[in-house]
């Protein structure tokens, strides 16, 4: 999900093992804000709603 445009490079393995601490603090505002700004279904976490979703055999 796109949320806005940040001039920005994806960061690396190394990079995230340098940065760990800061990486999960963003994940964690991202998952626990994304809720109050989007209703419904889009804020499940998309793995989980393709298991969910997935047709059985």
């Amino acid at each position: 999900m796109v949320i806005r445009y940040i001039d920005a490079r994806t960061y690396t393995e190394a990079d995230v093992r340098q940065n760990a601490a800061r990486c999960v603090e963003i994940v964690r505002r991202c998952h626990r804000g994304m809720g109050k700004r989007i209703p419904g279904l889009a804020t499940f976490s998309g793995c989980f709603r393709f298991t969910a979703t997935m047709p059985t055999r």
